[in-house]
């Protein structure tokens, strides 16, 4: 599922598409936490097999240009996808120092009114299956 976001990001030119595809790539991005004890444990994360980084820096650079209205679920994990080992490390580092976890507190960053559109699409039998006596049950079974 991933990779099908990741190339929409990179080839899409449809804003929409962009902006839908990053806010799934963004739900599926570890906490920088979670990727530093993947690369210690030795462990393999997916969103890393393929162009992440490269996926949301397009989103980000299409649609928020070199503004700083990019919202913070974006800016994070272009953050996160963008850091190296050494950098996950050293923040790794400062955050023990501190005593304190190296991610900030779970937050949820899509309200759900954004993520929800309500459809209404009315069924209506097909005319051959209304109008056909031998096929006329089918509709009163069907609807």
């Amino acid at each position: 599922m991933i990779k099908v976001l990741v190339d929409l990001c990179l080839e899409t030119e449809q804003l929409s598409v962009l902006y839908s595809a990053s806010m799934g790539i963004t739900t599926m991005t570890p906490t920088a936490e979670d990727r530093f004890d993947a690369k210690e444990e030795g462990r393999v994360i997916q969103i890393e097999q393929v162009r992440t980084f490269d996926a949301l820096n397009r989103a980000k650079g299409i649609l928020y240009g070199r503004s700083d209205d990019a919202p913070a679920w974006l800016t994070e994990a272009w953050e996160i996808m963008g850091m190296t080992h050494a950098d996950l490390k050293l923040e790794k580092e400062k955050a023990s120092q501190r005593g304190e976890r190296m991610d900030a507190p779970f937050k949820e960053y899509f309200q759900r009114l954004e993520l929800f559109e309500e459809r209404f699409s009315p069924v209506l039998a097909d005319y051959v299956v209304v109008s056909n006596d031998d096929l006329n049950s089918l509709v009163f079974q069907a609807f």
